[in-house]
């Protein structure tokens, strides 16, 4: 209902005289309503916000809100952060947002990356809305050496002879069974 204290304007205005035929005229905000131009009676008052109309905020286990913003971890694989990666986010109102990365795109640990108008929306401009920022934590890492690949098959090649050398070198040989079918 509207303000008693300045009939829903949110602003009253208050007339000094200064001095002989000198007034000053200073418009500032209605103490009772606090600017808003609406007031609430004690009895229709909200128990739980105290006529405030802001309810406490919940946390929630997987966005974080800081004003506008929404704030959300995802953690990549290797591959994801170097190849590419698509994935679902659940927004706060059951939509499904599919992110993806750009084509070459590599992502680096403790890096953001944005979607607009994904936010909470705007105090008093409900159709404007913040952004919703993706960090990207750890990437699973891991360190890459220089190889000499013909080296590297020689090795393995020989690694591989002496298992089946070991083989023919244990006494009475390995034992031969025959199939059950012939």
């Amino acid at each position: 209902m509207k303000c008693s204290g300045c009939q829903g304007s949110g602003m009253k205005v208050s007339i000094r005289q200064l001095g002989p035929g000198m007034i000053q005229q200073m418009q500032h905000a209605c103490n009772e309503c606090r600017g808003t131009g609406e007031s609430i009676s004690d009895k229709d008052r909200c128990p739980q916000c105290k006529g405030e109309k802001v309810v406490p905020q919940k946390e929630h286990p997987r966005f974080k809100r800081k004003g506008d913003d929404l704030f959300v971890e995802h953690t990549l694989s290797l591959t994801e952060a170097l190849c590419g990666f698509q994935f679902v986010i659940t927004h706060l109102d059951g939509r499904q947002l599919l992110i993806k990365s750009l084509p070459g795109e590599v992502v680096k640990p403790d890096s953001f990356k944005a979607v607009n108008d994904e936010g909470m929306p705007m105090y008093r401009k409900p159709f404007l809305k913040g952004k919703l920022y993706i960090h990207f934590t750890e990437c699973e890492e891991t360190t890459l050496h220089d190889v000499n690949i013909e080296e590297e098959m020689r090795r393995k090649q020989q690694a591989q002879n002496e298992a089946y050398d070991e083989d023919d070198e244990m006494p009475g040989g390995a034992q031969r069974v025959q199939c059950a079918q012939q």
